[in-house]
């Protein structure tokens, strides 16, 4: 069996993991839960969800990571200077997310009627670390786009 049948056959049963649990969660009903004081509707299969987003989440790290890796050896047997830039940008992704993350404010937010665990430094520093790497990369993004942009205007008009 070659990698790309396997690809798919992993991408099938991931969708329909997906799709079961995002059926049961919008058909599966809901009961009536009070926080706070105040009644609201809570859907019986949120935590379903929230169980595949996670491992979902911890599969595309783990894949990235070991990819990178075998990548790595495999492009250091044909092109050394290819492996190294892949490399560099592997530790440029993780400068960038230890910056951000040095730099997110831990300071506990006031937030009423609110009594969960979530509201601590490490919580809110991550979620800042992971807003402001969205805006990192979409600002580079962004600068790459009209770089090669530009760049493919000039060399048009060398031509």
């Amino acid at each position: 069996m070659n990698s790309e049948k396997i690809s798919s056959i992993v991408l099938a049963v991931l969708v329909a993991i997906a799709a079961i649990v995002c059926v049961l969660f919008c058909v599966g009903g809901s009961e009536e839960a009070v926080y706070s004081g105040e009644a609201f509707e809570a859907p019986n299969y949120t935590g379903a969800v929230l169980n595949v987003v996670y491992a979902f989440f911890g599969l595309a790290i783990v894949a990235t990571v070991v990819s990178a890796i075998l990548s790595f050896f495999v492009k250091l047997k044909n092109d050394k200077r290819s492996a190294y830039t892949s490399i560099a940008m592997i530790v440029a992704l993780s400068l960038l997310c230890g910056i951000t993350y040095a730099i997110g404010d831990g300071t506990p937010l006031n937030m009423p009627n609110y009594d969960g665990n979530e509201n601590v430094e490490g919580s809110l520093k991550l979620a800042d670390m992971c807003l402001y790497s969205i805006y990192t990369l979409f600002v580079l993004a962004v600068v790459a786009a009209l770089f090669n942009v530009t760049i493919a205007k000039s060399l048009n008009k060398v031509k």
